[in-house]
């Protein structure tokens, strides 16, 4: 099994995306200086690289790797999101261990996609728009690492079954309300609050508070996008006083959330409540 293995300071450069439906069609072979992330939603898709050969079916993917040919080795009958993207050659690298804190494996399988939907059609819809290259390398960033928390259970350090139902917490509580604090996450996980930090860092490479906080944000992003609600509403469910999450946010973004939302889907300002105002 070969990892791909990155850092948080990463800088992943989106390049392209889109969606596909073949028909006994035989994937083209090439070799590209970047990565290919291949999704597949429905059918099933061939596609083989330095000698492997990948059955790729529903809930599937694969991320081939730079400068290697890859291409199809029976025709294949599928429905999958596909995406390319480049990084800096010393931030990034595949290898057979998973040796650093962020890594996802070549080839898994998904148990949910939900989030992973949601940033790739957003990637899809504004990949082709003109100056927004801050916007889909963040949203590029935020699938990448969504899909290195989606498949840690596979991973070899995620072997750890004490982490494992904080890691089902994490994928199955969409606003996190129970923890106020790092003590709060320790009680109610039934944990020392340093050996809690201990499995964080262990399984994440992050604190506890640094992944809650990360997930939570992930979590607004996704809801600015895919929603109507309002920004206070979304900082109320996400356990948030306001004018912090407003602060939060922006010190993550560079952005306020209403910015955000009108930078990622223009369209959701004629649906803004005329009453709404933000500290800018």
């Amino acid at each position: 099994m070969r990892y791909f293995c990155f850092s948080e300071e990463t800088k992943f450069r989106h390049l392209a995306c889109g969606w596909s439906v073949t028909r006994d069609y035989l994937h083209i072979w090439r070799t590209l200086h970047e990565v290919e992330l291949f999704l597949v939603m429905e059918g099933d898709l061939y596609i083989e690289q330095n000698g492997e050969r990948f059955h790729l079916k529903k809930g599937e993917f694969l991320l081939t790797q730079p400068d290697i040919a890859y291409g199809g080795y029976a025709p294949s009958d599928a429905s999958f999101h596909w995406l390319h993207f480049v990084y800096p050659d010393e931030e990034a690298h595949f290898a057979q261990e998973a040796d650093t804190p962020f890594h996802i494996p070549q080839y898994g399988k998904l148990t949910g996609t939900d989030s992973l939907l949601v940033i790739n059609i957003l990637l899809e819809q504004y990949g082709m728009k003109m100056g927004k290259s801050a916007v889909t390398n963040a949203l590029l960033t935020a699938l990448l690492c969504d899909l290195c928390s989606l498949t840690l259970a596979h991973s070899p350090r995620s072997k750890d079954k004490r982490f494992q139902p904080i890691l089902d917490y994490f994928h199955n509580n969409p606003y996190y309300n129970e923890f106020k604090d790092v003590r709060a996450m320790a009680d109610y996980f039934g944990y020392s609050e340093k050996y809690l930090i201990y499995l964080f860092k262990r399984n994440t490479g992050q604190s506890p508070l640094k992944y809650l906080t990360a997930k939570k944000l992930q979590r607004a992003q996704e809801m600015l996008a895919c929603s109507d609600m309002t920004v206070k509403g979304i900082a109320s469910a996400l356990h948030y006083d306001y004018y912090y999450f407003m602060r939060l946010f922006r010190r993550a973004t560079g952005m306020t959330p209403t910015q955000y939302r009108k930078t990622v889907i223009p369209a959701w300002q004629d649906y803004l409540p005329k009453t709404e105002q933000e500290e800018e």
